[in-house]
């Protein structure tokens, strides 16, 4: 009797256990899918006494309504998923990588009701650029790249129908772009060329350059640069040769 064993507890849906043994003293450690978080106890233990019992319910593995991530790559979740979220949801999701990488977003499940949309924006918060505004299956098949290290997602349910939700694979992407001038001849402060970190409406130029003299290299510290070379009515020049990396 004294060896007998606590019953085994289970398993909880979408994760798993670490420990194979029961016994008094034993313990179980608990982890969850990608994408879930772990509800209840990590580890658990098996008490001795007149009943053999384990020190904690069986913890389980819930998809909930946003999440704040910094992984350079994971899953976001829909809330209760793979079931129906619920109505009535605001959920923020907010991703974060390494400073000079993008973000790579794609669904690899995504059926939204009509009247419930995830909105995603290029940026850290909901004042940043909207890359997309889907709902339906709408964002299936599609890639959403951001042009810096983080992503900011809204998904919001009405109070009608629900469905069933999405599945959400992100990983950074790119690294920081690097131009280095190969030749630089234009009509000195006529003709111009400048380069912005990041998409041109950030204003962030990083060099406004013109004439004859050729440029040092110009790095980026976001993952996309823009060009801009802009001339005048009169004289010409040969030009410009870059070299990007």
């Amino acid at each position: 009797y004294n060896l007998e064993p606590c019953e085994d507890p289970g398993t909880p849906r979408f994760g798993w256990h670490t420990g194979i043994s029961f016994g008094i003293g034993d313990s179980l450690v608990f982890s969850c899918n990608t994408g879930y978080r772990l509800k209840g106890a990590r580890e658990i233990w098996c008490l001795g006494g007149g009943r053999r019992m384990w020190s904690a319910p069986l913890p389980r593995c819930v998809a909930e309504c946003g999440s704040t991530v910094s992984n350079s790559e994971g899953v976001l979740l829909s809330p209760n998923y793979p079931l129906n979220y619920d109505n009535s949801h605001e959920c923020v999701y907010s991703i974060q990588v390494e400073t000079g990488k993008g973000i790579n977003v794609s669904a690899s499940t995504f059926q939204l009701a009509q009247g419930d949309i995830l909105k995603v924006y290029d940026g850290g918060d909901s004042a940043a650029a909207v890359l997309g505004t889907f709902t339906g299956s709408t964002m299936l098949g599609l890639v959403l790249t951001s042009t810096s290290n983080h992503l900011w997602l809204e998904f919001y349910s009405d109070q009608e129908h629900t469905a069933g939700g999405f599945r959400l694979s992100y990983s950074r992407s790119g690294t920081r772009p690097s131009l280095q001038f190969l030749a630089f001849d234009t009509e000195a402060s006529h003709d111009i060329l400048e380069v912005w970190d990041g998409p041109a409406e950030n204003e962030m130029s990083l060099r406004e350059v013109s004439g004859s003299l050729l440029p040092e290299g110009i790095h980026s510290t976001l993952n996309v640069v823009t060009i801009q070379f802009q001339t005048d009515f009169y004289i010409t020049k040969s030009g410009f040769a870059i070299d990007f990396s």
